[in-house]
């Protein structure tokens, strides 16, 4: 093992230190980092099996994503999963975990123990652990399939961006995305679909996102039911199959 690559790790995560080595090692698996790699220390998911075609060009976080989507945005979070063919700009960020607004103080010490509540606690000579407990809705945001963030979006934690939708620039996403839909505002409501009812069943039902793109790079992306038409057509004829890459974990790959 590459000892001096892994930094830290536990069941969940782990670091690395990009280098160009690493940076070697992904690209030839296909995923592509922004910049240039400076000895900075990394953090990803522990188990994250690595999908080809993916570009990470800001940050220092990997999220669980999926082939052929790519993000701009330095703040994305390790635990976030991301489908396939998503499109994430500049400046998208999850909020912070919900404090408690109905109890005497809305103070997160009262759940959690912070570094300044411990240090207050050790000095009074009490237990640090903190007295209550509370759901601070923890769980990052899961994004589908052929999703568009814009630029600037900021996501509630625990929603759920169906596929196909869009978020429209320095939108406040609040609350789960229909598939297709069009939102923005703040907070984000829905705008419009992106097709009607007809098509838009069509496209879940197909889920293309599923195959490799140079495989129906010919079938029409200007026009959506020519698209369908000839994607239908050529999956059940068997001319195009699903495309389920199969690499070794981001760890594995670091590491070996």
């Amino acid at each position: 093992m590459s000892q001096h690559m892994i930094v830290e790790e536990c069941p969940a995560w782990f670091r690395f230190r990009r280098t160009a080595e690493t940076d070697a090692r992904l690209r030839g698996s296909r995923v592509l980092l922004g910049g240039v790699p400076a000895d900075e220390e990394w953090i990803a998911p522990r188990y994250y099996r690595v999908q080809a075609y993916v570009a990470l060009y800001a940050g220092r976080e990997v999220p669980d994503i999926g082939s052929f989507s790519y993000s701009y945005s330095a703040t994305l979070e390790h635990g976030m999963k991301i489908g396939r063919y998503c499109s994430i700009a500049s400046g998208v960020t999850v909020l912070g975990p919900e404090h408690a607004t109905t109890w005497a103080m809305t103070s997160d010490i009262a759940y959690q123990p912070s570094d300044i509540a411990r240090m207050a606690r050790t000095d009074a000579k009490i237990a640090t652990d903190s007295p209550c407990s509370h759901d601070a809705g923890g769980r990052m945001p899961v994004i589908g399939n052929d999703v568009w963030i814009g630029q600037d979006v900021r996501l509630k934690r625990g929603v759920t961006i169906n596929d196909g939708a869009v978020i429209g620039a320095c939108s406040l996403v609040t609350k789960d995305v229909p598939p297709y839909a069009i939102v923005g505002g703040v907070p984000a409501k829905l705008i419009r679909y992106r097709f009607d009812e007809r098509l838009i069943a069509r496209f879940q039902a197909l889920r293309w996102w599923n195959y490799f793109e140079p495989d129906f790079k010919n079938f029409g992306y200007d026009d959506p039911e020519r698209f369908l038409d000839t994607f239908e057509d050529a999956a059940a004829s068997g001319q195009i199959k699903p495309w389920l890459p199969s690499g070794p974990t981001l760890y594995d790959l670091i590491a070996i």
